[in-house]
């Protein structure tokens, strides 16, 4: 498939976003710019980083909006290196 010509009912790509092998949302393209006529290894390892990397700060966000917004203090790292 041209990946130029994708539509909301067949994206380009779906890029799922993963956190311990655990999906928590997706990415969809739903077109790329004219010169992309396909996809490439790298676009697909791109797309791979791009899933785990926006996943973790979603789960991120997630957890500092639910503790009111306060950072964890130095205790909470050190008690990660036991």
């Amino acid at each position: 498939m041209d990946p130029t010509e994708g539509t909301v009912q067949r994206p380009a790509a779906i890029i799922p976003l993963t956190v311990d092998d655990r999906t928590v949302g997706v990415i969809a393209i739903f077109a790329t710019l004219a010169q992309k006529k396909r996809f490439d290894t790298v676009d697909f390892e791109l797309f791979k980083l791009l899933g785990q990397h926006a996943a973790a700060a979603l789960v991120s966000a997630s957890l500092f909006a639910h503790t009111d917004r306060k950072l964890p203090g130095l205790e909470a790292f050190l008690d990660l290196s036991v």
